[in-house]
């Protein structure tokens, strides 16, 4: 997948796997150029706003280059390789309500900046965190 300079890449629905209702987007191919990556919210269940069924977007090529940035507004982006946000000339955020899972013991390039605003997606009535170590072998510093 290769995003144009001034371009954006935004994932907004899929219909696959049914995880959690909202379905799992792995992107395993590189990504690259120098566009931005938006992850939107999924709500595929107007019955319950309030659970962790907006979605997810794994990137999961350790070869990413994208050099814009990557903008979680909802749902979760999960990475399980050092380099899976793209290049460290564009940062990454995580919007109040979305999450940024990272998987394996990986670790975060230099320069990569994260800004993290609210407590992550709730379940039922309790946040999740917007910054996860899923796996608990690796350790998150700033």
């Amino acid at each position: 997948v290769s995003i144009p300079t001034g371009q954006t890449l935004t994932v907004t629905s899929y219909g696959g796997n049914n995880i959690l209702r909202g379905g799992l987007l792995q992107i395993g191919g590189v990504v690259s150029g120098a566009g931005n990556l938006v992850k939107e919210n999924i709500q595929t269940n107007t019955e319950d706003a309030n659970t962790s069924n907006t979605g997810f977007l794994r990137l999961s090529n350790n070869s990413n280059n994208y050099s814009g940035g990557t903008t979680i507004n909802g749902g979760v982006l999960i990475t399980s390789v050092s380099n899976g946000l793209g290049a460290t000339s564009g940062d990454t955020s995580v919007a109040a309500g979305a999450q940024l899972r990272l998987e394996n013991a990986i670790t975060i390039p230099a320069g990569e900046t994260i800004s993290i605003t609210g407590d992550g997606p709730l379940s039922g009535t309790t946040p999740t965190g917007a910054l996860r170590n899923e796996n608990n072998t690796g350790t998150i510093t700033d």
